[in-house]
């Protein structure tokens, strides 16, 4: 039966099976940047640079929010007391920085202009996560909650 199954994959499903599949890419990128943010905070904005040009640049769909492990990665990255040695302000200043283009030094004159391209790329960002939270809380935890009431 497995040797069947192995062969109807080869024969009509060959392209999709190889690691080349864009989705697949799209999700390994985003992985990596999530995993090298909670392995290296020090890199944080290098990390999460590129993860905002991958939900910026690809039709991120909230399975792959999801599988990455970017709301946990960004829980703990944004809120945790000390990670290597970089205080929670300067993750939160560098994450401003990045996602809304906020001043990353506090004595940094303010420009008050609201930028409305940043607003908008944020605005996307929060959709997405949002709607990989909504999957996540929809498919795991409220049928949970139904078997343990």
């Amino acid at each position: 039966m497995r040797e069947q199954a192995s062969r109807f994959l080869e024969s009509y499903f060959k392209e999709s099976l190889g690691s080349r599949h864009p989705a697949l890419t799209i999700l390994r990128r985003l992985s990596a940047q999530v995993d090298h943010l909670t392995r290296k905070p020090k890199d944080g904005e290098r990390s999460l640079k590129e993860i905002l040009s991958i939900l910026l640049e690809n039709d991120i769909s909230p399975f792959e929010v999801t599988q990455s492990g970017l709301v946990p990665a960004l829980l703990i990255y944004l809120t945790k007391n000390d990670l290597e040695e970089i205080n929670r302000e300067t993750r939160l200043r560098t994450f401003l920085h990045v996602f809304l283009g906020c001043s990353k030094v506090i004595e940094d004159e303010m420009d008050m202009t609201p930028d409305l391209e940043v607003g908008q790329k944020f605005s996307m960002f929060v959709q997405k996560v949002n709607k990989g939270i909504d999957l996540f809380t929809n498919t795991i935890i409220n049928p949970l909650w139904f078997v343990y009431s």
